[in-house]
């Protein structure tokens, strides 16, 4: 009885305990508010992250696809620079560069330009004064006149003993010799003619034309000089010319570079004169040459026929070198003497006319303007 008593006794106290209520005091109200605070956190980190992810995924697209479109760059291309660049010093100097002789001797009556002066091809440059010529011409002239009524005498006395022959009359010797006379009168009138032309040519010579366009750069003379076209003495430079329309420039190309300097091959040439401006070459290396002896031509469109290098022939030889050089027709060459080569350029020119007929022309221009 005693244990039964206490078996109900503990279940009685047990669930009495059980249903008893809870207690509601300050602690369960925070509990709670900590678990909502937890759970509103997690959600934020939840979205949070799914937010980020997702960005991160429509970033990644939007780089993929941009990265899958090829960009190009257009651009315009243009010529690179040299790979090698040699800039050397050269000496400038006139296409043409020519002194102006008398080819008769007298004295100097006018000259009409100076030094400075630009002139065209066959302008007028001076006169000479030439007595003597013009009275050799004035007896020449008499001589053929007489010369050429001897011809017609000859030829009517051959023409009549020609006829007298047909008849017996005149022996054919002497005929012959009225033949032969007027075969000699007629040379003789040939001969007269030529020496009329001769004086004629050297009177035109009174006038010194241009034989080129260009500047005249010294004029040596002046009115009532005495000038000799060289009989007798050293002949005296009336005029120096020079053609700058196109221009020579030599230039000392090192034995190392030499091998650059190829024939038709582009130079670009800078002044001191034209800062900034460049200007256009061409290397030319020719096969044609003139002899200058003391400033003079002495001989002008030589050949070479022969080079040699040593005991070897050689088709060049480089700046520096020594050389031996074969010039066809011409052999008297001294120390001293310098052989320039040149380049000859065939241009389209107008005809012009002879110096004689030229000078006519220009004296009857001037009978008509006085």
């Amino acid at each position: 009885m005693n244990t039964t008593e206490n078996n109900t006794s503990e279940v009685t106290e047990t669930d009495t305990a059980r249903l008893a209520p809870v207690p509601s005091g300050p602690s369960s109200r925070w509990l709670l508010v900590g678990l909502s605070a937890a759970a509103i956190g997690l959600g934020i980190a939840i979205y949070s992250g799914i937010h980020e992810r997702a960005q991160a995924e429509s970033t990644l697209g939007v780089r993929t696809e941009r990265a899958a479109v090829p960009t190009v760059t257009v651009v315009q291309p243009t010529s690179g620079a040299a790979t090698q660049e040699i800039v050397l010093p050269g000496d400038t100097q006139a296409f043409n560069n020519t002194p102006i002789y008398a080819r008769t001797n007298g004295y100097l009556k006018r000259w009409y330009v100076d030094i400075g002066t630009h002139v065209q091809q066959g302008q007028l440059l001076a006169e000479i004064d030439t007595p003597e010529i013009d009275q050799q011409l004035e007896q020449a002239r008499a001589d053929l006149k007489n010369a050429q009524a001897n011809e017609q005498l000859a030829q009517i006395t051959a023409a009549r003993w020609q006829s007298l022959l047909k008849t017996n009359s005149v022996s054919k010797q002497e005929t012959d010799q009225a033949v032969t006379d007027l075969s000699a009168r007629q040379a003789s009138v040939d001969s007269m003619t030529a020496n009329v032309h001769r004086l004629e040519q050297l009177q035109s010579f009174e006038k010194v034309y241009a034989p080129f366009a260009g500047v005249i750069t010294a004029r040596n003379t002046d009115i009532g000089a005495l000038i000799n076209a060289g009989a007798g003495g050293v002949p005296q430079e009336l005029f120096h010319m020079a053609a700058v329309n196109k221009l020579r420039v030599y230039v000392a190309v090192p034995e190392v570079d030499s091998l650059a300097a190829q024939n038709g091959a582009t130079a670009t040439l800078t002044l001191d004169e034209f800062p900034g401006e460049i200007f256009q070459g061409t290397i030319v290396r020719n096969s044609k040459a003139r002899l200058v002896r003391d400033g003079s031509v002495v001989a002008d469109n030589l050949t070479i026929t022969t080079l040699r290098r040593f005991k070897d022939d050689a088709n060049e030889v480089r700046a520096g070198f020594e050389c031996g050089v074969g010039v066809s027709n011409f052999s008297d060459v001294k120390v001293g003497d310098i052989l320039e080569c040149f380049k000859i350029e065939k241009t389209a020119a107008p005809e012009l006319m002879n110096v004689a007929d030229r000078a006519r022309a220009q004296e009857s221009a001037e009978a008509r303007r006085n």
